[in-house]
C-alpha cells in the first residue's frame, strides 16, 4: 500500500533482445486484481511494430491513482513465429 510513497506508480518496460519473426509486433497490458486470481486490464498499448522493439526501446506506463492490491504485466505478440525479451519493473521514482 506504501508503494510510490505519493509519486506517480510507474512500470518500465526494456526490450533487452529486439522483436524477431515476420512482422512481429507486441501489445503490453497491466492489470490489476483484487484478490489473486481475476485480473481486469489498467492499461493496454497500441502494438507495437518491430520498428519499435529494437534492442534498448524503453516503454513507460504510468498506473492510475487507485488500482488493486496485486498486479501483473502481460504482453501479446502478433505476426509469424514472433519472438522477444524484455525486462519490466515497478519505479514510484
Amino acid at each position: 500500500p506504501d508503494l510510490g510513497e505519493g509519486r506517480p506508480i510507474r512500470v518500465e518496460i526494456i526490450v533487452t533482445v529486439a522483436a524477431g519473426g515476420t512482422t512481429p509486433t507486441a501489445v503490453f497490458e497491466i492489470q490489476d486484481s483484487a484478490d489473486n486470481s481475476t485480473y481486469a486490464t489498467l492499461i493496454k498499448t497500441e502494438a507495437y511494430a518491430a520498428a519499435a522493439l529494437t534492442a534498448g526501446a524503453e516503454f513507460v506506463l504510468t498506473l492510475p491513482d487507485a488500482h488493486a492490491r496485486y498486479l501483473r504485466m502481460n504482453y501479446t505478440l502478433g505476426g509469424t513465429s514472433p519472438t522477444i525479451t524484455v525486462t519490466a519493473y515497478l519505479t514510484g521514482e
